[in-house]
């Protein structure tokens, strides 16, 4: 009964989003009908809807549904201390795809929609406060409001707060998914060996975590790929082009092979933009990474 509730509230939302326009979502392949008074933001890849709520969306081109989300279940989630107020299958877009409506420490609850298939997976995060539910439903209705387009060709700087330029650097621009670019040397052989990269996303400015706080906490993240940090060789606060930075460099390993991880964050007023490097192997040259990075200008 509950599953046959949620495919007729699908199909009213659907009804209700037929005939308003959908926008897209720049830098993705997503079209959809943002809620009342939403703004497309400056800081991250979605909209902000007023004071009190947010959606994100991930547009992972060249994922795989299935894999992605082999590990999202609700008891993953309660285990991690997370109500979960509802969770289903069901189709979207012509896609499958898992709806979650989630409350978290408060005062954020979320709905997360996640769909694709073997090709690409994407995901939308509804963030809202709990005690504004109205607007929960709205946010709700717009992320079910989602249509996908496979043939749509992104320009992937469009939207982008910052650039960088490779015409001169060794790192060239590779690809671009999930409001991630990616920087690598070489042909696409030598890249697949992922020995040297870059990678460049841009973070929304919590107003709370520092440059320093940030660059540690994802030279942490990288321990989920199998880095084991044995030396910080360099943490320093510094400027590039006239915008504050934090440069941290680690050294460890992945498995058996001596590795090398450089993390710079650098910020503009509420943009921030976070630079995540790796060097696989000996001879670590700095440089490689810095001459793209020295590169970077804030779109005013």
């Amino acid at each position: 009964m509950k599953k046959a509730v949620l495919i007729f509230t699908f199909l009213v939302i659907s009804l209700i989003s037929y005939g308003q326009k959908r926008v897209n979502v720049p830098g993705t392949k997503v079209w959809m009908v943002p809620p009342e008074g939403a703004t497309k933001s400056k800081d991250f890849t979605g909209f902000q809807v007023g004071e009190y709520a947010a959606i994100q969306i991930m547009d992972l081109v060249g994922g795989n549904f299935y894999t992605n989300t082999r590990n999202y279940k609700k008891e993953n989630f309660e285990a991690k201390g997370i109500k979960v107020l509802d969770f289903q299958k069901l189709t979207i877009a012509g896609y499958p795809a898992i709806y979650a409506h989630l409350k978290g420490a408060e005062p954020l609850s979320s709905h997360q929609l996640v769909f694709g298939d073997s090709t690409f997976s994407t995901s939308l995060m509804a963030n809202y406060a709990s005690f504004d539910k109205e607007l929960g439903q709205k946010v709700k209705k717009s992320i079910f409001s989602v249509v996908y387009k496979k043939d749509h060709k992104v320009d992937p700087f469009a939207h982008a707060s910052f650039r960088l330029d490779d015409r001169n650097t060794k790192l060239k621009f590779k690809n671009y998914s999930a409001n991630m670019y990616y920087y690598t040397i070489g042909d696409d052989d030598q890249a697949k060996q992922n020995k040297q990269f870059l990678i460049a996303y841009p973070l929304p400015k919590d107003g709370i975590s520092s440059m320093k706080d940030i660059a540690k906490q994802a030279i942490l993240e990288m321990g989920k790929y199998g880095f084991t940090a044995t030396e910080v060789i360099e943490d320093k606060a510094k400027k590039i082009n006239g915008y504050q930075a934090q440069e941290i460099i680690v050294k460890g390993r992945v498995k058996d092979k001596l590795t090398y991880v450089f993390v710079t964050i650098i910020e503009n007023g509420n943009n921030q933009v976070l630079l995540q490097s790796m060097h696989v192997g000996e001879k670590f040259d700095k440089q490689v990474f810095t001459e793209l990075t020295n590169t970077i200008r804030f779109k005013k």
